[in-house]
């Protein structure tokens, strides 16, 4: 027992020494509102433009949190849970689309469920930039950078009228660039063109932030619009950044093309993650699982490629809070999708924010925490989700996986799917999703024979109905 004491102790402190070297973190919040039911007017853009811009940020090595169609206690949880998530230096990025209300030169973001009825109502119900901006600040962010596409007519003039048009100059703190879609008091139709110009301009390697930020400027404002559209860009960074670099790889998820944003790959990409990686291999075949089922293709829209498939399934995981994941090799040619080890409620839906995510590896406050996270884990039912992409029958193994060996996986599997592997054919496949679940007594962790089915799994997650949704 003291020789393992002092192994892992050797693998604590190299983790430490090699997480030192690392480029600071990159978080982004990318926020999507369309569904506002008291407007006058919906935007049927919106959602399609927030997604594209959050494959992007991805293409950047942003861990992106995508929420779309928040009302004001989700926004507000979802602004929270991210600051909370800020290390200092981390870089940080909020980017909004929807509708936004300047009052007293102060711009509020505004949830789908808002009814205000005056100016008074808008600073009650509404977010405040300004204290979006505080918080950044407040938690140690490195570069700050905001992004808003929300200068739209005020959607409930029927109600009240504000003083102002548009949004307001931002004040911006030290080290943060901003971009709203329009200048101070400018209106602008809901349509892609920002958003569009946005992602051509980021994407190109090595482009400092804030030149690209005054490309997208310059772009619109040829643009042949009547008025013109002339994005506002204010700069207070102290030091260099760019979105894209020699290095990138797809961040955790694969970037396909949607329609009206055609965008063309960066000519020599080096990826961090080479196309012909060796991805390590996923026991095969799967150990016996707790729970299983088998995805509908219907919930696909006849997906050409493996990349296509987990796009969709990514997409859907992390709105629901799983955004860690790792992939593996199967051996008949297929790809596996480990989810996080997390703590579930009896019934089957995730656990609180503050007692869902076990602490791992990854982010120990302490040797003792780093040690205890290893052998130990706090009474409770756990599982982990396996997503599946093959093109062949299979079934699974007798024996039974430990939670050790599952929790194990986040670490030893690659964090991104590299291109060779996302372009295999997925005409004639499958996605399975195998469900691992354990007891925890406190002292030993056993895997059990779930009391729900693999569905029920996937549907108290949320995943099911978010795919289902989006198809």
């Amino acid at each position: 027992m003291r020789l393992l004491f002092w192994v892992w102790l050797s693998l604590f402190a190299a983790i430490g020494s090699s997480s030192s070297q690392q480029a600071p973190i990159r978080m982004a919040l990318v926020m999507g509102n369309a569904a506002y039911p008291s407007a006058s007017a919906r935007l049927p853009r919106a959602i399609a433009d927030t997604r594209a811009v959050a494959d992007e940020l991805r293409r950047s090595r942003f861990e992106v949190d995508l929420k779309l169609d928040l009302g004001k206690g989700e926004m507000r949880s979802a602004i929270d849970a991210f600051a909370n998530r800020i290390q200092k230096g981390a870089d940080v990025l909020f980017y909004f689309v929807g509708y936004g209300i300047e009052v007293s030169g102060r711009n509020y973001l505004i949830p789908i469920n808002a009814e205000p009825w005056s100016e008074g109502e808008v600073v009650r119900d509404a977010i405040s930039v300004d204290d979006l901006i505080a918080t950044m600040q407040s938690k140690g962010a490195g570069v700050k950078i905001l992004i808003l596409d929300a200068a739209r007519s005020n959607p409930y003039e029927r109600r009240f009228r504000p003083a102002a048009k548009g949004l307001a100059a931002v004040t911006v703190p030290s080290n943060t660039l901003a971009l709203l879609s329009a200048r101070p008091g400018q209106l602008v139709e809901d349509s892609s063109l920002f958003s569009r110009e946005l992602i051509k301009q980021i994407r190109p390697n090595g482009i400092p932030a804030e030149q690209a930020f005054n490309n997208v400027r310059a772009a619109l404002a040829a643009e042949p619009t009547n008025p013109p559209q002339v994005p506002w860009v204010a700069s207070s960074l102290t030091q260099e950044f760019s979105f894209g670099d020699e290095n990138r790889e797809l961040g955790g998820r694969i970037f396909r093309e949607s329609p009206g944003y055609p965008i063309a790959p960066p000519a020599s990409p080096k990826p961090a993650v080479p196309s012909n990686a060796a991805m390590p291999e996923f026991p095969w075949p799967p150990p016996a699982a707790s729970a299983s089922y088998v995805l509908p293709r219907g919930l696909f829209e006849t997906p050409s490629t493996i990349g296509e498939v987990a796009t969709r399934i990514i997409s859907a995981l992390e709105q629901r809070g799983y955004v860690e994941r790792s992939f593996f090799r199967t051996e008949p040619g297929g790809v596996a999708l480990v989810t996080r080890l997390e703590r579930m409620s009896e019934d089957g839906s995730p656990a609180a924010d503050n007692e869902r995510w076990p602490d791992n590896l990854q982010s120990p406050a302490s040797l003792a925490n780093f040690l205890r996270g290893i052998f130990y884990v706090d009474p409770g039912r756990y599982r982990v989700i396996v997503f599946v992409f093959q093109d062949q029958p299979f079934g699974q193994a007798e024996q039974q996986v430990t939670g050790d060996t599952a929790r194990a996986w986040l670490r030893q599997g690659v964090n991104v799917l590299p291109s060779k592997e996302a372009q295999r054919s997925f005409v004639d496949g499958d996605c399975t999703a195998l469900v691992y679940e354990f007891a925890s007594t406190g002292k030993a962790v056993n895997r059990v024979t779930s009391r729900l089915t693999g569905k029920q799994h996937l549907e108290k997650a949320g995943v099911l109905t978010l795919l289902a949704q989006t198809r």
